[in-house]
């Protein structure tokens, strides 16, 4: 057999929706001389468009998340699960949490967003974010067995939720239903589920289009999540929200999904940052500083072509990033990226429902039958 010698080295940082189609197009065509290798803090990575429906029992935890193992082994990518701490431009080095540096010719970072804790005081402690979604499903499941607790035993549990985006929302009703469901809630002194969605804006679902907008505010009240807009908080106590105002709203427990944010490492190692505070690249997914790092996915912003942060985005931009990768190693012009101006937003509103939106279309879809369900 012959063994063809490594000329470069590939290193996809992140286990998102890019750099699965990545691992999948270089897997059906390998480059000769080409090591690749897959750094992730996650080895089975959850899909967060699956959240809703695994917190209500629709999805079990095998169907919401990915196991990145086969993809890898498919591609024939070293993979290594991994904290990445920084990343040395200028000797092309990335350094790991309790693990050698790994050298690199050419990168790509493929590594999502979570919500921003520097922005309230008491962000990362007592309130918990979204994501990262496996350690807000570890909390998730003492959150739902207090709610449960409290209300068989005949007292009120109350659950803040701030934001006002469409994680938020698909919280809001899929918490409800979460927690409904919980054992000994459904007798006649069980206590009440109070539900509080708190926005600083004057609406929710900012960016789609109003006739979404007021269904899901009209869906919220009428299954009784009460909605306070033009609140901002300014930190997170122990069972109570502080708003700037002044005013402070009692809870047991506080989820946020607000402000998208990235770790510090692709900055201090000198990576060009965006307007929106995310890494900055071109048409061809280059980052603008360093032609030989790449980025895709919500971590990226493409300068001049902002878009919201959105799977539909990560998935579109796979190919292209493939390609780009190939060709780059390879010595020959890379092709260009143009992110469409609208795209399919589904959102669940519980109930097995959902809403569709793109633009001024919006519909009201159900997803799920009832064989389907208990399949």
């Amino acid at each position: 057999m012959k063994i063809r010698p490594i000329v470069k080295h590939l290193v996809l940082i992140g286990g998102g929706h890019s750099h699965l189609a990545v691992l999948r197009r270089f897997g059906m065509h390998s480059v000769p001389g080409l090591a690749v290798t897959l750094i992730t803090r996650e080895v089975v990575t959850p899909y967060s468009g699956s959240l809703p429906a695994h917190l209500v029992g629709l999805y079990s935890s095998d169907l919401m998340h990915i196991d990145l193992r086969p993809l890898a082994q498919f591609a024939g990518a070293r993979l290594i699960q991994s904290e990445v701490t920084k990343v040395n431009l200028e000797d092309r080095t990335i350094e790991l949490d309790h693990r050698p540096d790994i050298p690199f010719d050419c990168l790509s970072l493929n590594i999502g967003s979570r919500p921003d804790s520097a922005l309230i005081m008491g962000a990362s402690d007592p309130a918990l974010a979204v994501k990262p979604i496996d350690r807000f499903l570890r909390q998730w499941e003492s959150i739902k067995q207090q709610a449960g607790t409290a209300r068989a035993a005949g007292r009120d549990y109350r659950l803040a939720i701030v934001g006002g985006g469409p994680a938020s929302v698909e919280l809001a009703f899929a918490s409800q239903i979460a927690i409904d469901q919980c054992e000994g809630t459904s007798n006649q002194k069980a206590g009440r589920l109070q539900i509080c969605l708190v926005t600083a804006g004057d609406q929710l679902l900012t960016g789609h289009n109003t006739r979404s907008q007021e269904f899901v505010r009209q869906e919220l009240e009428h299954r009784g999540v009460e909605i306070r807009f033009g609140r901002r908080v300014d930190r997170f106590d122990k069972n109570r929200l502080v708003l700037t105002d002044g005013n402070k709203l009692e809870c047991d427990a506080a989820i946020y999904a607000t402000g998208a944010s990235l770790p510090d490492w692709p900055f201090q190692g000198g990576l060009a940052k965006s307007a929106d505070g995310f890494i900055e690249v071109g048409p061809t997914l280059q980052t603008t500083s360093h032609d030989f790092v790449f980025a895709a996915g919500d971590a990226a912003t493409i300068r001049n072509e902002p878009r919201p942060k959105s799977g539909v985005y990560a998935v579109r931009q796979g190919k292209i990033l493939a390609e780009n990768l190939r060709r780059f190693v390879t010595g020959r012009p890379l092709k260009r990226y143009s992110p469409q101006q609208k795209t399919l937003a589904l959102i669940s509103v519980g109930n097995k429902s959902a809403i569709a939106t793109r633009g001024e279309w919006f519909y009201h879809c159900l997803l799920y039958t009832s064989d389907a369900a208990d399949e």
